[in-house]
């Protein structure tokens, strides 16, 4: 699955083949269509959990934690699959057509909305919108990737004072 995710990430989703993923992994496309039915459920096998982790960082009790620590929550599970979120933030068109996308965008939605609530004013959507994308860029860029907690609080710097 290494070898799928290099591919995806570097070429995206629809360059990337069953046969140059089982060419790289040095096993025929029959034996991978034995573990995964199509392209498309091995993406998801790969990125659904990440989804799922990163849903994780609001409870769904309706209260959130400070936004230092939702920062904190969140870039510890982008950095700890830097590749994925490469891949999550290069192709949002390529995996639009297998509904990754669009839950992507669902789970940084109500990431943001925690942060803007935990700030009380309409600005806070805009100041958390900029928080996220900073700790994405900084934990899983190509450049020197930073440490989850410093990347937070770097993203943190898009809310007012």
């Amino acid at each position: 699955m290494a070898v799928a995710l290099e591919l995806f990430a570097d070429q995206g989703y629809a360059a990337s083949t069953i046969g140059q993923i089982a060419d790289r992994s040095a096993v025929t496309p029959p034996a991978l269509y034995y573990h995964f039915a199509s392209k498309e459920a091995l993406v998801h096998e790969l990125v659904d959990p990440h989804l799922d982790e990163l849903e994780a960082v609001v409870p769904g009790n309706g209260g959130s934690p400070p936004r230092g620590e939702l920062l904190r929550r969140y870039a510890g599970v982008v950095s700890s699959a830097p590749a994925i979120a490469r891949f999550l933030d290069r192709d949002a068109a390529g995996l639009t057509q297998v509904g990754i996308t669009q839950r992507h965008e669902a789970v940084n939605s109500r990431v943001e909305q925690a942060l803007a609530d935990a700030g009380g004013d309409g600005a806070a959507v805009a100041e958390a919108s900029a928080a996220i994308a900073a700790v994405r860029k900084l934990v899983s860029g190509t450049h020197q990737p930073m440490a989850p907690a410093e990347a937070a609080e770097v993203g943190g710097r898009a809310f007012r004072r």
